[in-house]
């Protein structure tokens, strides 16, 4: 089996927490030097851990299954290597966190085709997500992507898209 993705339920507080602390941000681009040291990236990324959601907001969010969804990307023998939160609004889509533990592996772009798929039965036309101004290589990929700055501001990206109908 290959990687793919596997829905967060209620019994899952505790993977989430430890997963989502492994979480680093990418402020440097792509085989660029490096702008911001990867011992500030790591504090920066610690210092998020202080903010991931409590449990009872954790359980509060698995009791709107239609409007949330949270997923652990796995691998083949099972191993977390990524983590997904959608969240869903009319026809839109606003990617809350995205994140793979592997860099320049491919997970990225793999993550983001799983994603457009559990879009897919939404009927989601519009995709939106923050990526600030520090983080650089993110806002790098979103933009090879075909994302672009939302009008007036400066840390929005945004995509349209439409699916084919499958027949």
């Amino acid at each position: 089996m290959a990687n793919h993705l596997v829905r967060i339920t209620d019994k899952d507080y505790r993977d989430f927490r430890r997963n989502y602390s492994k979480i680093t941000y990418s402020f440097n681009k792509h085989g660029e030097p490096a702008q911001i040291s990867e011992d500030e990236v790591r504090e920066f990324s610690n210092n998020f851990l202080n903010s991931i959601i409590g449990k009872g907001d954790f359980l509060d969010i698995m009791d709107e299954p239609e409007k949330y969804e949270l997923y652990f990307l796995k691998n083949d023998v099972e191993e977390i290597i990524g983590v997904l939160s959608l969240t869903f609004s009319e026809k839109s889509c606003f990617i809350s966190e995205f994140a793979v533990f592997e860099r320049g592996k491919g997970l990225g772009t793999e993550l983001y085709s799983l994603a457009l798929e559990k879009m897919r039965p939404h009927g989601t036309r519009l995709i939106e997500l923050s990526a600030p101004p520090p983080f650089a290589g993110s806002r790098e990929f979103w933009m090879k992507l075909g994302f672009t700055l939302k009008y007036k501001s400066n840390s929005v990206f945004e995509k349209q898209i439409k699916f084919r109908h499958h027949n």
